[in-house]
């Protein structure tokens, strides 16, 4: 039932690298350059968001920011993200080469999104340490933000191709 930091970091690491592929391999697919670049621009901030995760759980001092019982992350972790997305993520990547569809990409992308700022708010909300809530708050905006992109990416898509 404890969550350990370790855990955390292993489980947000392997998110933010697979999402990183996932965009850099749908941007290879696309030919409109400010889609292309946006997508490039989001896997460089999955990047910077492992490097804080790095940060945050490489201390000995993160094993007791408040998330060790929650019910609520364990849940999240062990059905959503761990049975759930990674395969799907998996799958995607599989089929990435040599053409894609973008579509369904886009819509993995998006179920990224929305689990990793459940995933963010969830730590936030159960952190006791200020500076680490801060990062969180900072890291779960960042994925509202691409989030929301994704989902305005794949409303213009549904628009062009039906």
């Amino acid at each position: 039932m404890e969550i350990a930091s370790e855990e955390l970091l292993e489980v947000s690491t392997e998110m933010e690298e697979k999402v990183q592929e996932l965009y850099r391999g749908l941007a290879a697919h696309i030919e409109d350059p400010v889609v292309k670049n946006y997508l490039l621009l989001m896997a460089r901030d999955e990047a910077h968001h492992e490097k804080h995760f790095e940060e945050m759980l490489g201390t000995k001092e993160s094993r007791h920011c408040g998330w060790n019982d929650s019910k609520q992350l364990r849940q999240l972790i062990d059905t959503k993200i761990q049975k759930d997305l990674f395969p799907l993520i998996d799958k995607m990547l599989e089929r990435m080469h040599p053409s894609p569809d973008i579509r369904q990409g886009l819509e993995v992308c998006l179920k990224c999104e929305v689990l990793a700022v459940e995933f963010y708010g969830l730590m936030r909300a159960s952190c006791d340490d200020v500076e680490t809530k801060s990062v969180l708050i900072e890291l779960e905006s960042e994925e509202k933000s691409h989030r929301d992109f994704i989902q305005a990416l794949l409303d213009h898509w549904e628009e062009k191709f039906g």
